[in-house]
């Protein structure tokens, strides 16, 4: 979210600088060669990338970021990703990592809980995104019989940074 409107910003003729957590965008969806690719692609767009850092002030005029740096600031548009929240599934016993460990038909090793959404984790991925989450619910309504993920990876999620 926070990429698509600092994206719609820049189209608009505003300036934008993107300040983002970790060492590459979309870290929980992209690898290190795409999360490239898409930093070039926006830098190339005039968006003014800081990664590895984040706001530790927000002024009227400025926001000052955790590196010390004063950026001059009009409007500040906050997206904040999600994480899954495994608690719950680590108290009743499954196996979690990044979420809560699943195969590809969304089962756990406990045969009464389905892992599904945000805090499902597939072959190492977790998945932040509404399509995926809706084709994953679509195989769990199905008990498997109709659809699998495979490799965790879905072919509906798409990308819009227009």
């Amino acid at each position: 979210m926070g990429i698509e409107a600092a994206a719609a910003l820049r189209r608009r003729g505003r300036q934008v600088t993107l300040v983002h957590l970790m060492d590459r965008l979309i870290a929980r969806q992209l690898d290190a060669v795409a999360a490239r690719a898409l930093l070039a692609s926006l830098t190339e767009r005039g968006i003014d990338c800081r990664l590895n850092t984040t706001l530790a002030r927000i002024d009227v005029d400025s926001v000052l970021s955790s590196q010390g740096e004063r950026l001059p600031a009009t409007r500040v548009v906050i997206a904040i990703a999600v994480a899954p929240e495994a608690g719950l599934a680590q108290a009743a016993g499954l196996r979690c990592q990044r979420g809560v460990i699943a195969d590809g038909q969304l089962r756990t090793p406990d045969a009464a809980i389905s892992a599904v959404g945000e805090c499902c984790e597939i072959d190492g991925n977790t998945f932040g995104l509404l399509a995926p989450c809706l084709a994953q619910a679509e195989v769990w309504r199905s008990g498997g019989r109709d659809y699998y993920l495979c490799g965790g990876f879905l072919t509906n999620g798409r990308w819009h940074v227009a």
